[in-house]
C-alpha cells in the first residue's frame, strides 16, 4: 500500500512543520525523474505529493488524472479526500511493482535475477547496528560531560575575578595581607586552567559517526557548530585569564571591569546553546 507523503522540516525546538512549495516542488522533481528513469508513472508521483489528486485507471489499463467522461470501466484509485490505495494486481498492472513474490527466489524472478545462493546478513548487520550503539552512547556521553564542564566553568571563572581582586586589593591596600590572601588569586587562576583542560578534553572525546544519522535537527545543528563553539568560550576565558595574570596589581584591578564583560559575554553565549539529547 502507498499512502501520501508530506516534506517537513524541524525547527531547534523539534516542532515539525511542512515546507514551503518551492523548496519542496526540488525534492517532488527528483522523485519525478527517478520514477521517469525507472519508468513509473509520474502521476503516481503528484498523486503522493498532494492530496487533491485523483488517479483514475482507464478500461484500458492507462492512468489519468481526472475521470473519464466515457468509459465505464474506470475506476478511481485515488480519491480528493483519501490517499492513494494500490492493491498488488492493480500494483503491478501499472508497472509500480514488478510482480507477486511469495519467497526470496520468486523476488529475485520478478526483478529479472536469476536466484542462486544467499548469504544471510543479519548477524553482519546486527553487529554493525550494536557497534553504531555503542559509538552514539559514547558520543552522548561524550556531548554530555562537555555541556556539564561548560556549566561548571562560570563559576571558576567568577571565582577567578573574585579572588584575584581580593588579593590585588590587599597588596594595594596599606595593610599587608596575610598569606591565605597572598595566595587567593593564584590558586583560583590554577582551578580555572585546570578546568579548561577538563573542557578540551571533554571537547575531543567528541565523535560524530556519519553512518549514525542525526536525531533531528538540534543534533545536525550541534554536530556543525560545536567546533566553533567551544572555539569562542576558550577564547574568551583565555582573554579573563590573561587580564587577571597582570603582573602589576594596579593593572590586575582596572582589568577586572574587562573580565567581568568577558564573563557577561560567555553567560549570554551559554544561553545560545542547547542540549541536542
Amino acid at each position: 500500500m502507498c499512502g501520501g507523503s508530506v516534506i517537513y522540516k524541524q525547527d531547534d525546538d523539534g516542532n515539525v512543520s511542512p515546507v514551503d512549495a518551492k523548496f519542496a516542488s526540488f525534492r517532488i522533481a527528483a522523485v519525478k525523474n527517478a520514477a521517469e528513469a525507472a519508468h513509473r508513472p509520474t502521476l503516481l508521483v503528484d498523486a503522493i505529493f498532494e492530496q487533491p489528486r485523483e488517479v483514475w485507471i482507464t478500461g484500458d489499463g492507462s492512468l489519468v488524472a481526472d475521470k473519464p467522461a466515457d468509459d465505464p470501466k474506470a475506476r478511481c484509485i485515488d480519491s480528493k479526500t483519501g490517499v492513494l490505495n494500490l492493491d498488488a494486481a492493480t500494483a503491478v498492472s501499472i508497472g509500480f511493482a514488478k510482480g507477486h513474490a511469495a519467497d526470496r527466489d520468486s523476488a529475485a524472478r520478478a526483478a529479472g535475477l536469476t536466484p542462486t545462493s544467499w548469504v544471510d546478513l543479519t548477524p553482519i548487520v546486527s553487529a554493525r547496528s550494536s557497534r553504531l550503539a555503542a559509538q552514539d552512547a559514547r558520543t552522548r556521553k561524550a556531548v554530555y560531560d562537555w555541556f556539564n564542564a561548560i556549566n561548571e566553568m562560570e563559576a571558576k571563572i567568577v571565582t577567578a575575578i573574585e579572588d584575584t581582586q581580593t588579593t590585588a586589593a590587599a597588596y594595594e591596600s596599606s595593610v599587608i595581607p596575610d598569606g591565605a590572601t597572598k595566595v587567593l588569586g593564584s590558586r583560583a587562576r590554577k582551578a580555572l586552567a585546570d578546568h579548561m583542560n577538563k573542557v578540551r578534553s571533554a571537547a575531543s572525546v567528541i565523535k560524530f559517526d556519519d553512518a549514525i544519522v542525526p536525531d533531528g535537527q538540534l543534533e545536525q545543528n550541534f554536530r556543525d557548530n560545536y567546533p566553533t563553539m567551544h572555539a569562542a568560550i576558550l577564547e574568551r576565558v583565555s582573554k579573563i585569564r590573561d587580564l587577571l595574570e597582570q603582573r602589576s596589581t594596579k593593572r590586575v584591578l582596572d582589568a577586572i571591569d574587562e573580565a567581568l564583560r568577558l564573563l557577561a559575554e560567555i553567560q549570554d553565549f551559554k544561553k545560545s546553546l542547547k542540549r541536542p539529547y
